[in-house]
Parts: structure tokens; sequence; C-alpha cells
């Protein structure tokens, strides 16, 4: 038995050169990648926090609607009660004619720092006791 030799020259396979290429093609496109899925995950991440703020900040609208924080007086705390101790909130006033435009700032800890999300809502003075 003779050994044989292989004379097809289209089948040579790659060369060190080309798969040194192909491998730095192929990372440069999984670090883009990579960056990429983290920036989303970080901005869904974002929105989802400011859309709890956005609805943290209306509870507080309907309990200054419903009388259980006085419309016209400065406060703040937090929204532990609500099963969100990190955000906190602050509650300022500016007296209009007749109206208070009442001001609320929600903060929570961010990457950043610190975000906030500011609502400002018009409401009618409380009436006077007349007793």
């Amino acid at each position: 038995m003779t050994p044989r030799r292989c004379t097809g020259g289209g089948n040579r396979g790659l060369t060190l050169v080309e798969l040194l290429v192909a491998s730095v093609l192929l990372g440069t496109v999984l670090v883009v990648l990579v960056q990429g899925v983290s920036l989303a995950v970080r901005t869904a991440s974002e929105a989802h926090r400011e859309a709890v703020a956005l609805q943290l900040a209306e509870t507080l609208v309907a309990r200054l609607r419903a009388g259980e924080l006085v419309v016209g007086t400065d406060a703040d705390g937090d929204f532990e009660a609500e099963g969100e101790p990190t955000y906190r909130w602050t509650v300022t006033n500016e007296t209009l004619e007749g109206l208070f435009r009442v001001n609320i700032a929600v903060a929570w800890p961010s990457t950043a720092g610190e975000s906030s999300l500011d609502l400002a809502v018009l409401l009618r003075a409380p009436a006077e006791d007349t007793q």
C-alpha cells in the first residue's frame, strides 16, 4: 500500500492569520453586543424606578386630597409603609389666590448618585372652620 497524497488545491483549510482575524472580529462584535445589552438593562431599570417614583408621587397627591396630609404645610418622609423604603419625598407649598401650588419631590438612590422626580399640582386651600 502506497501513501496517498491530497492534491485538491481548493481544500487547504484556514491559515493561522485567517483564524486570528476571525477571532478579533468575533471578540469585537461580542464586546459591542455586551455593552449594548448592559446599556439597555440600565436604561430599563432607571425607567422602572422613575415609573415607581411617579406612582408614589401620585399616592401623595391622593393623600393630600383625602386630608391625610395638610395642604399648605411643608412635610417630608419616606415610603416605607408602601414597601419602598429607599424612596423619600418632600412636599412644599406656594400660596396663590385661593389655591396652593403643591410641589412634590420624590428622590431615590441611583448609580449616578441620587435621582429625583418633581411633580407640581394645584389644590384648593383647605376650607376654614366656621365654628
